[in-house]
């Protein structure tokens, strides 16, 4: 069974709203409504976990009666784990989104369960274009290499066995789930992202995400 997390649960601090970010409307549709019918038209998606904090857990569940939804965490390891341990005793795949990024394409959910045939482990990145530095104290230390630098995005998608295990014998609150895992270990396969597959984080990327849906 293939099963998609769709974390939720986040309060936004930089987004400086009192609604949720993954709650605001943007094309007369929620954030976390893209997310959600996203996989839901997936074909290769048997089952989705919705996370939300439990402000939202009676609206959500009425809006999805057919998905499960769970209340989340105090951080986003704690709910990503409770959807986790939301997943059916017959999950073999597991793809973990953040509900903030609404343009997940059907290409990068196929690429990604795919992989997973021969990878214990996925990761959605798309290649860095700028320069980067690395600095301390606002002083420039050294230019990285950008050929062997990407931009993390979402999903990331994991044997299930491989990230409960990780979550359960890990201590750290990590802003992933990729870091939890021990990569020297377990071989993790780059799925090629998109630019389009943005993260909600501020207002302005409300602005980008209004260009996407006009394009």
């Amino acid at each position: 069974m293939n099963v998609a997390i769709i974390l939720a649960a986040g309060i936004g601090a930089r987004f400086k709203s009192e609604t949720p970010k993954q709650f605001i409307e943007i094309g007369n549709k929620k954030i976390i409504q893209y997310s959600i019918d996203a996989f839901k038209k997936s074909a290769i998606i048997d089952k989705i976990i919705i996370v939300v904090s439990k402000h939202f857990l009676n609206e959500i569940s009425k809006e999805y009666p057919d998905d499960i939804v769970v209340d989340g965490g105090e951080s986003r390891t704690a709910s990503s784990y409770n959807g986790l341990l939301a997943c059916p005793e017959e999950t073999k795949k597991v793809l973990i989104h953040d509900a903030a990024r609404p343009f997940v394409s059907k290409r990068i959910i196929l690429s990604c369960i795919d992989a997973l045939d021969t990878y214990k482990a996925v990761v959605t990145s798309i290649s860095v274009v700028d320069t980067i530095i690395r600095a301390s104290n606002e002083d420039v230390l050294d230019v990285e290499d950008r050929d062997a630098l990407f931009l993390n995005q979402t999903p990331q998608g994991f044997e299930y066995n491989t990230i409960i295990n990780a979550h359960e014998n890990s201590t750290q609150d990590a802003t992933d789930d990729i870091s939890l895992l021990e990569l020297d270990k377990i071989k993790c396969k780059v799925i090629k992202g998109s630019p389009k597959n943005i993260k909600i984080t501020t207002l302005t990327d409300i602005h980008t995400a209004k260009s996407i849906l006009n394009l």
